[in-house]
């Protein structure tokens, strides 16, 4: 009996592990990041948007992987969070409010100023 158990309690952790790799979606969003500061900031931030479990910013492409559970959140929302922080996200223009609150280098007419 013991080990029926233990076999049925084996399978229902595969079983629900299995559902929740299910859900997972990724996604790659073209950004207006442009330093160190930056990468800093969205990667800190995105992970915090309800549903976002993976964030990573290549700042080569300035494209920000974004690994997602699909039945909290979806690309629409994500691009919206992202505008909300200060930066363009696809086609997805950054919130000019949010923009004037980021360090100077990280504003379009920035200086650059940090490592890049």
């Amino acid at each position: 009996m013991k080990q029926i158990m233990n076999l049925m309690l084996v399978a229902f952790i595969a079983l629900f592990s299995l559902k929740a790799t299910a859900q997972s979606t990724e996604i790659i969003i073209k950004t207006s990041a442009q330093c160190k500061e930056c990468k800093e900031t969205l990667e800190a931030k995105v992970i915090d948007c309800k549903g976002v479990k993976f964030v990573e910013l290549d700042m080569e492409s300035k494209n920000l992987k974004v690994v997602y559970n699909s039945k909290k959140t979806n690309p629409e929302l994500i691009r919206k969070y992202i505008s909300d922080i200060g930066y363009n996200a696809d086609d997805v223009a950054a919130n000019p409010e949010a923009v004037e609150k980021l360090s100077p280098c990280c504003r379009p007419d920035g200086s650059h100023s940090h490592d890049e």
